[in-house]
């Protein structure tokens, strides 16, 4: 009885609490003070721009720079012998494209909060994270050709994405490009969230067309002509009064940090494992015999100054399952120290992508000009960015410019053609950014990478990554119809996606 009439006046206690709790207005008290109500545009944009730069890991920096033969594993040697798995792009979606779609859609709504305002004109803030959004979303389509794309960033209305066809995303990249440039607004306040160019509106609209023409000219295998799409869209954006990237002070560089989650993704690598690699030491060096690269070059390479820990020390041999003894040099601490800087768009590269384009008759500019203006730019801002920037005592002891006579003389001498000179050039040009010199590779074939003497796939260099793990579970239907766009249709490494198919 009563252990009864203790259960019976709890219940009656509960019903009075219940009761109370229908009818009785708390306010605020569960409300907590520090958490986020509201999107902040400026916190979004940097974190978005952030997170792209620090990527690090397999999927996301070291594997293209092995692809692209600017280093050589020591220890773990399974990427740079071709071992094909699932890569992740988490990095990609999470945090970098939804932060910036969600500065978009907060800034271009029909109410915009002056809060919001604050960080810069809504219009301005809007088009630099479309910018920022194409920017990424080459890189992902480049790594794995068909991705989710028109409905990916849905805050989850979407779980199984369709997969967009490659030549949709790169023609909507250009138009998109295009659009973002034309509406920003210079006389405006650009955001304050901007971690590349600090809100300058002008560069922005300089990088949109220097990337509108690389854009273009990733699609050269698919419209070499010139009056194909390719070209036409190349030659818009190198006549648009907006101008280009053409000096040092409009590139875009990413200044890194010493402090947590904001190091130089490159300064993460034990230097027990990555090693400079042979093909790239021995092209600087002007050593071609064909045996670990075809290369044109035969003049000393100043910037491998800056590159290499130490020229006295030979490259690293490229693509073994393990290799005994010798002594190699690395990455520079100039390119990988921690609170370091890194190219995401420069004027060399810039200059580079024009001679192309008049070697391929897609414009009336010198080939030979802008092949020597590109190698000085380069040679300009490798000293700016990492050498001591005073040619009589840093580590470069020239400009760059009788090195770049001697080039443009390679491709009337040597045998080799303007075009494989031109990229050849780009490959330095853009070190260490693997995944831009693993993309200009495919395009190319330029420079005359050997494949891993132990690869472990057929002796191929890799054209794409493997689609994430889950894809195949959890999105399939989508997934298999990504696998119908490559050549084979099977989702492996050496399959080729739409823009690198004859």
């Amino acid at each position: 009885m009563k252990n009864f009439r203790y259960i019976l006046s709890s219940i009656v206690l509960l019903a009075v609490v219940f009761t109370a709790c229908d009818t009785v207005d708390f306010g605020d008290t569960n409300v907590d003070d520090d958490s986020v109500t509201e999107a902040n545009t400026e916190g979004l944009m940097a974190g978005a721009m952030n997170r792209y730069a620090t990527l690090a890991g397999g999927a996301y920096l070291s594997t293209p720079t092995l692809y692209a033969q600017y280093q050589s594993q020591a220890v773990y040697t399974s990427a740079q012998r071709y071992g094909a798995s699932p890569s992740s792009w988490d990095g990609y979606y999470v945090q970098t494209l939804s932060n910036l779609n969600e500065i978009i859609e907060i800034t271009t709504a029909d109410e915009v909060d002056e809060i919001t305002k604050s960080y810069g004109a809504p219009v301005n803030q809007a088009n630099v994270a479309e910018l920022m959004s194409v920017l990424i979303w080459k890189r992902v389509t480049d790594t794995w050709g068909p991705v989710p794309y028109t409905n990916a960033l849905g805050k989850g209305e979407t779980l199984t994405p369709e997969y967009t066809d490659q030549e949709t995303i790169y023609k909507d990249l250009i138009s998109r490009a295009k659009s973002a440039r034309d509406a920003l607004n210079a006389s405006l306040d650009g955001p304050t969230g901007d971690a590349f160019y600090g809100g300058d509106v002008n560069k922005w609209k300089r990088f949109a067309n220097s990337f509108i023409l690389n854009l273009s000219m990733q699609l050269s295998k698919k419209y070499p002509g010139a009056s194909g799409y390719a070209a036409t869209e190349f030659s818009s954006a190198l006549s648009n009064g907006a101008g280009l990237i053409e000096n040092i002070d409009q590139e875009m560089w990413y200044d890194y940090a010493n402090q947590s989650g904001m190091e130089n993704p490159f300064s993460l690598y034990r230097g027990a494992d990555y090693f400079f690699s042979e093909p790239l030491d021995r092209a600087m060096r002007g050593i071609s015999d064909g045996s670990v690269i075809d290369y044109s070059n035969d003049q000393y390479d100043d910037r491998l100054n800056v590159f290499s820990s130490d020229t006295s020390l030979p490259g690293r041999p490229y693509g073994y399952e393990s290799l005994s003894g010798g002594s190699y040099s690395s990455m520079s601490e100039r390119v990988r120290g921690t609170a370091g800087t890194l190219p995401y768009f420069t004027a060399a590269k810039t200059y580079l992508l024009r001679a192309e384009a008049a070697e391929l008759g897609w414009t009336s500019e010198n080939s030979s000009n802008m092949l020597q203006n590109g190698i000085e730019m380069s040679y300009a801002t490798v000293e700016a960015h990492w050498d001591d920037g005073d040619s009589s005592t840093g580590m470069l002891q020239s400009d760059g410019t009788q090195y770049a006579l001697d080039r443009i003389a390679d491709a009337a001498t040597s045998g080799a053609s303007m075009r494989q000179v031109i990229n050849e050039e780009i490959w330095i040009a853009v070190y260490p950014m693997g995944y831009q010199a693993w993309s200009n590779w495919r395009r190319t074939d330029y420079p005359g990478l050997q494949p891993a003497p132990d690869a472990i796939n057929n002796g191929e260099i890799p054209r794409r990554f493997i689609y994430p793990g889950n894809e195949s579970g959890v999105n399939s239907q989508s997934y298999n119809s990504a696998l119908d766009m490559l050549s084979p249709s099977e989702d492996g490494i050496n399959s080729r996606f739409w823009w690198d198919q004859q």
